[in-house]
């Protein structure tokens, strides 16, 4: 759904009695509100596809016999012409692909593959082999690990949404209602009056109510298995 689109249904919906964000005429949501909204559209997206598996990602990795840490961060991709060539140097080390970019999209590491295919521990304490996480975005392989590529399955968040680009909102049906609820409940919590703490409770729960739901019934994704012939459609050898 376009951002445009949905603010409206916001209006007419979840903040159709909220009289300082819609018009309680039109029922249109007010000029001055709109940024505040999509600051919360953009806050709440980052939850839901934190706490789902909406987008599962990878890129390739050049591992270097002389680095163990690997910041997974835009700055550190190769471009086209020091991938072909074969120059990996020491501070680019990510390939996305010869059509894509990394975004800095990354949530969190999930999975992590040599370049036969074969996963690779991650944060196994006790396995030699095994990768670690010190931080959600960066991967650090063993001190003996063998150069060569690796390839890293990552969730990914949704991009940021900007309202004067219209910019479309990608979530299944049954998080639309999930995300009005959120906004709902930032914009009474900021209020700060009695009745609207009561509202943004209300809205709170309906949101942890629809989250769980969700979750039960096994909606979204419940058993994702990524596709690997992905990694070599994209070039990867």
């Amino acid at each position: 759904m376009l951002v445009k689109d949905y603010i409206n249904t916001l209006g007419f919906g979840v903040l159709s009695n909220l009289g300082s964000v819609v018009d309680e005429d039109t029922l249109k949501v007010k000029e001055p509100a709109i940024p505040r909204i999509i600051h919360f559209i953009n806050e709440g997206l980052i939850k839901l596809y934190s706490e789902f598996p909406l987008k599962i990602d990878s890129l390739f990795l050049q591992v270097h016999e002389s680095r163990t840490n690997y910041p997974l961060t835009s700055e550190h991709q190769m471009t086209e012409q020091e991938y072909v060539s074969g120059c990996h140097y020491y501070d680019k080390y990510i390939w996305k692909g010869f059509e894509e970019t990394f975004q800095d999209d990354l949530l969190s590491i999930e999975k992590v593959f040599s370049h036969t295919g074969n996963e690779i521990p991650l944060n196994a304490m006790n396995n030699r082999w095994s990768a670690f996480t010190p931080m959600y975005n960066v991967l650090e392989l063993p001190a003996n690990f063998p150069a060569g590529m690796v390839s890293v399955l990552y969730r990914a968040r949704h991009k940021k949404v900007i309202y004067e680009e219209n910019t479309n909102i990608e979530l299944p049906d049954v998080l639309f209602d999930a995300l009005a609820n959120y906004i709902a409940y930032k914009l009474y919590t900021n209020l700060n009056t009695e009745v609207s703490v009561q509202n943004a409770n209300k809205y709170l729960t309906e949101y942890n109510n629809l989250i769980e739901s969700v979750k039960t019934n096994g909606i979204v994704n419940p058993d994702y298995n990524p596709d690997f012939n992905k990694f070599y459609e994209r070039g990867w050898c």
